[in-house]
């Protein structure tokens, strides 16, 4: 009797770490969990949702139904602790690129020594995204002094480095 309520434990541990893998990954990507319950407060200005062993918290910017891509922020992990969806820098990058971006070298931007290119066009569909704030497009966060070039570079961003 004991050891199928272990086996029961075990396997609800193993299934909420798989689907809280899941959820994560669909919310890095700004998609909607999958495995969660939401609880709607209409008072309230956040959404909470609940999967099997980890939360989620968000502030829609505009609407509840609209997704998370507009959200002001978006917070998640276990029921007791939630961290920011972003780099440790304060921000993170999103991406939204279609399939057939048209092809041609794109500065974004440029130093004293150097110019930087996307490989394609696509400078309209990359924003920065800050914790409470909205998503700045890449060219205007990297103009008005927001984000540095360095912090872009260092958290995986894409681009092609040329010294003039």
């Amino acid at each position: 009797m004991i050891k199928k309520v272990g086996i029961g434990i075990i396997a609800l541990i193993i299934l909420g770490v798989v689907t809280g893998i899941i959820d994560y990954n669909r919310v890095l990507k700004d998609k909607m969990p999958i495995f969660m319950i939401a609880q709607i407060d209409k008072g309230g200005p956040e959404i909470n949702y609940y999967g099997l062993g980890y939360k989620m918290i968000r502030k829609p910017g505009v609407s509840y139904k609209s997704s998370l891509d507009h959200d002001v922020y978006v917070k998640f992990g276990s029921w007791f602790y939630q961290k920011p969806v972003t780099t440790e820098l304060g921000f993170a990058i999103v991406d939204k690129t279609p399939k057939n971006c048209a092809e041609a070298l794109e500065q974004i931007y440029e130093t004293e020594h150097y110019r930087y290119y996307f490989n394609c066009v696509k400078s309209q569909y990359v924003f920065i995204k800050f914790l409470d704030k909205e998503k700045i497009p890449i060219k205007k966060a990297l103009t008005n002094n927001l984000v540095s070039i360095e912090e872009l570079i260092a958290t995986g961003l894409n681009i092609i480095e040329e010294e003039k």
